[in-house]
């Protein structure tokens, strides 16, 4: 229940550098400005294989364009991170992580796959170039079906249709 709570009222709490922030996941118009940043920085994130990931690598790839991104959200200049200390920005960091990925995971990926069949596209592939998800794919949107995948055709209707 906790979980579903979070999903409808993701804001959350954090204090850094003495001050409370409400933390909530980006708009429609904070996404394209940050986007980027984290696009940059997700094979630095997703290097550890499940291990621990080094935060300030990530950190000094990051720069100044993360400590913008971390301003968007915490509604704080580029210049308030001046006075910031690093285990500070490091919670900050892994709040505005955990908001959005709940948030596009739980709220927006899931319109995804319809989104994409209404207009016939398929997803990019990953960075890693790894193919997208069969059900993702314009075979699972067109109705061929493969021979492990169940019909809805009863079996007289096949033998019709291979008579």
């Amino acid at each position: 229940m906790a979980d579903d709570l979070e999903v409808l009222f993701p804001d959350r709490e954090i204090t850094v550098d003495g001050e409370i922030l409400t933390i909530k996941p980006f708009t429609a118009r904070e996404w394209p400005k940050v986007i980027g940043v984290f696009q940059k920085l997700q094979p630095l994130l997703a290097a550890g294989d499940g291990q621990t990931v080094d935060i300030l690598v990530v950190f000094a790839a990051g720069a100044d364009d993360l400590y913008t991104a971390l301003g968007i959200a915490a509604h704080k200049p580029l210049e308030w991170f001046d006075s910031v200390q690093m285990d500070d920005a490091i919670k900050l960091f892994s709040l505005v992580l955990e908001i959005n990925q709940t948030f596009f995971v739980e709220r927006i990926a899931p319109m995804l796959p319809d989104l994409l069949a209404r207009f016939g596209l398929q997803p990019a592939k990953t960075a890693d170039g790894v193919e997208p998800s069969p059900s993702l794919s314009a075979t699972a949107t067109d109705g061929a079906t493969s021979k492990t995948t169940p019909s809805t055709k009863s079996a007289s209707s096949k033998e019709k249709a291979a008579a």
